[in-house]
């Protein structure tokens, strides 16, 4: 594309609703270690996305402090799992 070689790789998992959905990637190179490392970071972006604003609202605690924070994130990923 444009004089850059990139590689296209695809997988097919299950979605929420049980239905079959695709993941299709464009990387400049290493497909499969993209796949990995996009599998980690959703699992990072669910997390988060649970915690803000899906069921558990961290930001309603307006806590501060990084300790308290720490524990309660520590706390909040062990009832998230």
């Amino acid at each position: 594309m444009l004089g850059h070689s990139l590689y296209v790789v695809g997988t097919k998992y299950i979605g929420r609703e049980g239905e079959p959905e695709y993941l299709i990637l464009v990387c400049p190179k290493r497909p499969h270690q993209a796949l990995r490392q996009y599998r980690r970071r959703w699992g990072i972006e669910t997390l988060f996305g649970t915690l803000k604003s899906r069921g558990f609202n961290l930001e309603a605690t307006h806590l501060a402090g990084e300790k308290r924070l720490g524990k309660l994130l520590g706390l909040l990923a062990l009832a998230f799992a």
